[in-house]
């Protein structure tokens, strides 16, 4: 994730609203979706796959859909922001799960943290925190701050529903960060 620079020579890149396939305006957080000579031309022996990634995108013609998240900066460069299938939806709104990591992670006594889809008792998605404190820093102190940053900062939409407080992030075999165990994590709290 982040700033990855400008597209090569002959690559377009371009961001695209999940929901509407529309180009989004520069800074505008969409689907990243590219075009150039150099990229597939489909699945080797997979056709029925080819649809998922190669579609037309708003102008018309065929286009990568890569299912990662991101926006081109008004100077052209692509950041990366996630992936799509971490996207959100609660009542209409899309929710980027990024945007709210970043708030959080703004504040000092936050090592870590991730935000995937939940419940409210209502049977609504939400999005979910779960964070990592630093060392020696009280959860429930910190659930409190965390709450003021988010209500400061965040559209109503994006405010995380509840905080959940682990030691560590579950990781992957390969390291990364493993959404789908907090996502199964979060199944088993039954709503907030």
């Amino acid at each position: 994730d982040g700033d990855v620079g400008r597209p090569l020579p002959g690559c377009r890149v371009a961001a695209a609203d999940p929901d509407t396939g529309a180009f989004c305006p520069p800074e505008v957080q969409g689907e990243l979706i590219i075009q150039s000579k150099a990229v597939m031309n489909g699945y080797y022996r997979r056709p029925e796959a080819d649809s998922q990634v190669l579609k037309p995108g708003p102008d018309g013609e065929i286009w990568v859909w890569t299912k990662d998240l991101g926006y081109l900066t008004q100077d052209g460069r692509v950041v990366v922001t996630g992936r799509r299938k971490r996207m959100l939806s609660r009542n209409g709104f899309k929710i980027f799960p990024s945007v709210i990591e970043n708030c959080l992670l703004a504040e000092p006594r936050v090592e870590a943290c991730a935000v995937v889809g939940g419940k409210n008792p209502a049977g609504e998605t939400v999005p979910m925190a779960w964070v990592v404190p630093a060392r020696g820093v009280d959860p429930a102190e910190l659930e409190a701050a965390l709450r003021a940053r988010a209500r400061e900062e965040l559209n109503t939409y994006l405010i995380p529903a509840g905080y959940r407080f682990l030691p560590e992030l579950p990781l992957t075999p390969r390291g990364k960060l493993d959404y789908r165990t907090l996502e199964g994590w979060e199944e088993t709290q039954h709503g907030i």
